[in-house]
């Protein structure tokens, strides 16, 4: 399984599509944070208050990844070559989580540190440290509902659809009622939280959640596609 993740690794890497939704995402997250900054307390939690609206970058990363893949069947090569499905799987979902969480989590810290020299303004780092332990599993989370589009519909299309989709319902959840006890139980709204200043639990509470959230959609994603028609 490690030629597979090194493969794809090369592959990611040797893509322009990869770096292109990278900037993008920076560009856009980016953007919105000069709106962010006079609504809350700190630039952290400006910067993780675009998590929401900058979601559906990752599904667009989850269509290089696995929609163009899967529609040139370039699967079929792997496992025809005598690769088994779970070790095609392990290896995609790996590499796919790891580059989402750089994606996710690159721009916050540069806009932790860019504020030191720009903006003169500094936070304590038993702070910064803290929700990031809460922001790393839920970017990890968010990570695997991508990968469980890709797995399981396996189409830009359907991918594109269930990013769409899912932004639409996380936004029309946030802005609800309801949008603390959503924030709790739902990885992208613990941003919400900690823009907002509202997280009053402990990190690993929302960290659990997180993982319960991974564990599960793994299984599921893992689950349809070894069943899968490929």
């Amino acid at each position: 399984m490690s030629k597979l993740i090194k493969a794809e690794f090369y592959k990611i890497f040797h893509s322009r599509y990869y770096w292109g939704i990278c900037l993008i995402y920076l560009l856009m997250y980016t953007s919105n944070l000069f709106d962010s900054i006079p609504r809350t307390d700190n630039i952290l939690q400006a910067s993780v208050r675009n998590v929401l609206f900058s979601y559906f970058i990752i599904f667009g990363l989850a269509v290089v990844f696995f929609g163009n893949e899967f529609e040139q069947r370039n699967h079929m090569t792997a496992i025809a070559a005598g690769k088994k499905r779970s070790d095609y799987f392990l290896a995609k979902t790996i590499v796919f989580l790891i580059l989402s969480l750089v994606m996710t989590v690159v721009p916050i810290w540069i806009h932790i540190l860019g504020s030191i020299p720009f903006l003169g303004v500094t936070m304590e780092t038993d702070y910064i440290m803290n929700c990031m332990k809460i922001l790393v599993p839920a970017f990890i989370a968010m990570g695997e509902v991508a990968v469980f589009s890709g797995l399981v519909f396996r189409s830009v299309a359907g991918i594109l659809i269930t990013g769409a989709v899912t932004n639409i319902a996380l936004i029309a959840a946030f802005n609800s009622k309801y949008m603390s006890l959503f924030g709790k139980v739902i990885p992208v709204g613990h941003s919400v939280l900690i823009a907002a200043g509202t997280n009053d639990r402990p990190a690993l509470y929302y960290a659990g959640i997180s993982m319960i959230w991974t564990v599960v959609m793994l299984v599921v994603s893992y689950l349809v596609f070894r069943r899968a028609d490929l």
